[in-house]
């Protein structure tokens, strides 16, 4: 009997958003930083601060902590850098002022460690997103995994 592997963690994303991740980092990953691409374009860029970006997610998160999501934002540096832990005084400060603001709009703050194996993208991101109501059923079939969600 084959053991089912259930996807790590507290999120998923729906079948169409984790193809087209899959194909956009195995298939053609860019040349240089993901965000430091992406955010030098301007069409993902939502909100623009002094020393921050906050960009749409291209790749949101269908459940987040056993409920459905809502919008799906990303908090960038502008600054390419791996951690938390290596901002400036600066950027300490106003990286509190724009979470404060986000969780006061009722936002749920995610950011992986430097050394978490999970990080997909070394420049440092944190996840705003938008919680909704929570998830009564949820069935995991076999790869490729089909979530049923009620």
């Amino acid at each position: 009997m084959r053991k089912l592997r259930i996807p790590e963690g507290p999120i998923v994303r729906n079948r169409k958003h984790q193809k087209a991740y899959d194909t956009y980092r195995f298939n053609n990953p860019p040349a240089g930083c993901q965000f430091c691409e992406l955010a030098s374009g301007t069409s993902h860029i939502r909100r623009t601060y002094q020393l921050f970006w906050v960009i749409d997610n291209l790749f949101p998160y269908f459940i987040w902590d056993g409920s459905h999501t809502g919008e799906h934002l990303l908090l960038i540096p502008k600054r390419h850098i791996d951690s938390i832990a290596h901002f400036t005084p600066s950027e300490r400060k106003e990286y509190v002022a724009i979470l404060a603001e986000f969780e006061a709009n009722g936002y749920s703050i995610y950011a992986r460690a430097a050394q978490n194996k999970r990080k997909s993208v070394v420049h440092q991101h944190t996840h705003f997103i938008e919680v909704g109501k929570p998830i009564k059923t949820q069935v995991y079939i076999k790869k490729p995994y089909i979530n049923i969600v009620r």
